[in-house]
């Protein structure tokens, strides 16, 4: 282990010959140490926690997860009739297979979402196969030699979710192991390896890719796999980019890092002092970290993983972007956009994917009893939806689903996860665990300022709604009719109980993003979450 980190350190010294920035904080969230009767990778204490912070998805195909609440272990697996994937019950070892006439999500089960540009008075939920929406991920085809490579879109790019791994005569396997083709992908030497439709990005596409998921600091976290790195090193995968622990090859004579580090290439520019650059990310980091070659030491050149990117060829690109150095984050108008319809009263809500979950990016404005209008005006409705009450929130008196029956104020409650509550069919008030995994892809520290809507803060204390969240500063009603806290707070129930008589809530205010518990008795909004 410490030739191998010694050997990762040497090549990736050469390697910066011109190095830029590099950037790591932060601290692994998730609990990863298995029950030791059991063989799963992580383990939860609850179910909600774990399809919160591990959802399922390709690079977890076939792994074990542990519920302790529950004593019960799950397995990450694909139904390829419905084309989802999801923790199914441990039944036999190994994830089952589903036949075209065994379906296990029934298409009247599934959710409607319309594109901005659709118009449907249907009340019948299903996935819309024009939305821009693809949450489980698509595939492409590389016609060359037949393989498949998943797909995903960050933002508004959409790359490669695997390394490529087309056998030309500058590209290697990891120690000269087919195997680690199989599992890695290639590392290559040169730029042109990209099928029809698909360049190697530059430096400065890198860049947007990066900047979205959160900046250099945490992009390392935010884009290595779940799985597959050194003991502690594992990511949270939380755009299901899942980078790889793939190595290096430095100049035709050594492999370095396997299980600890992984280098990208990325495209250079007419006039460019340098003839290759790179981002790297090494596991015992949060972060990635930037570099080149410099043309005149191309005798000493790196096989490194290649991701590819959708569209025009990167000189196209470079020439549409006359300063590509200033490409800044994609703008909230660029994240997927949809609209629900809520079928029981006609209202329709924005919705928005921000990591691997999909929200409503506006507050929820149905009217039920033990729902209220911030100082009971009816435009503070319109403008910030309606307060509601826990026990409304969760449906404790159980009008549209049986999940949470009996919760209320003053009473425990053992209810069904995810908890239906108040929200449309489709859609759930999301847990504790969701609004933490939200907090965390938007980067705590900065959660508040980019959840924040771009007006409506007092003080001109507005954010800058990188994701399209929209949070608005609706306030609260508390004791005695009272409200508080309009243009400096939002408030937003969870469904997690923490006593008899408080459960948890989400806290946005000026520079403050948490979760904690208050008084069942208030009346927060509500945002929820697709199932």
């Amino acid at each position: 282990m410490i030739k191998n980190k010694f050997n990762w350190l040497v090549a990736v010294s050469l390697l910066f010959i011109i190095a830029a920035c590099s950037g790591d904080s932060g601290s692994n969230a998730a609990s990863e140490e298995p029950k030791s009767s059991t063989s799963a990778t992580f383990t939860y204490k609850t179910y909600e926690g774990l399809i919160a912070e591990r959802p399922c998805g390709q690079s977890l195909n076939g792994v074990a997860a542990y519920v302790s609440s529950i004593n019960e272990e799950y397995l990450c697996c694909y139904d390829a009739t419905s084309e989802i994937w999801s923790w199914q019950s441990n039944q036999g070892g190994s994830c089952p297979v589903v036949g075209k006439n065994e379906s296990k999500v029934s298409s009247s089960s599934k959710m409607e979402i319309y594109s901005s540009a659709e118009k449907s008075s249907s009340s019948n939920y299903s996935l819309s196969s024009s939305s821009v929406l693809d949450i489980n991920g698509d595939y492409f085809i590389d016609d060359r030699d037949g393989q498949s490579y998943r797909m995903v879109t960050i933002g508004s790019q959409t790359w490669m979710a695997q390394n490529l791994n087309y056998d030309d005569e500058n590209g290697y396997c990891y120690g000269n192991k087919d195997e680690n083709c199989s599992q890695y992908g290639r590392l290559y030497y040169g730029t042109n390896h990209c099928p029809a439709g698909w360049h190697l990005p530059t430096i400065d596409e890198w860049n947007v890719l990066i900047d979205f998921v959160g900046g250099a600091s945490v992009a390392g976290k935010m884009l290595k796999s779940a799985t597959g790195w050194n003991e502690f090193e594992n990511g949270v995968d939380a755009y299901e980019f899942s980078a790889l622990p793939a190595g290096s090859y430095y100049a035709r004579q050594s492999f370095n890092a396997i299980g600890d580090g992984t280098v990208f290439m990325a495209d250079t520019v007419k006039n460019d002092s340098m003839s290759v650059h790179y981002v790297s990310i090494n596991g015992e980091k949060d972060g990635v970290s930037f570099g080149g070659m410099n043309k005149k030491y191309m005798d000493l050149p790196t096989g490194t993983s290649i991701r590819c990117l959708k569209g025009s060829s990167a000189v196209d690109v470079e020439k549409n972007t006359s300063s590509s150095s200033s490409v800044a984050p994609r703008s909230s108008s660029s994240s997927y956009s949809s609209t629900l319809i809520d079928s029981r009263d006609g209202q329709s809500y924005k919705v928005v994917k921000i990591g691997k979950q999909i929200w409503m990016a506006q507050n929820l404005n149905f009217e039920t009893d033990d729902s209220y209008c911030y100082d009971d005006q009816e435009e503070n409705c319109a403008k910030y939806g309606r307060l509601y009450t826990w026990t409304t929130a969760m449906d404790g008196e159980g009008w549209f689903s049986g999940d949470a029956v009996g919760c209320g104020d003053g009473k425990k409650c053992t209810p069904t996860y995810p908890v239906h509550g108040i929200c449309p069919t489709g859609w759930h008030l999301p847990s504790s665990d969701e609004w933490e995994a939200l907090l965390t892809t938007a980067g705590k520290d900065n959660a508040s300022t980019v959840l924040f809507s771009k007006t409506g803060w007092d003080g001109g204390r507005n954010g800058t709604d990188k994701y399209g969240f929209s949070a608005l500063p609706a306030g609260g009603k508390v004791d005695f009719g009272v409200y508080l806290g309009a243009g400096t707070d939002a408030y937003f129930w969870t469904s997690s109980e923490k006593y008899s008589s408080s459960a948890d809530v989400a806290h946005l205010t000026f520079g403050l993003a948490i979760v904690s518990d208050d008084g069942k008795f208030a009346g927060y909004s509500v945002r929820c979450i697709m199932d």
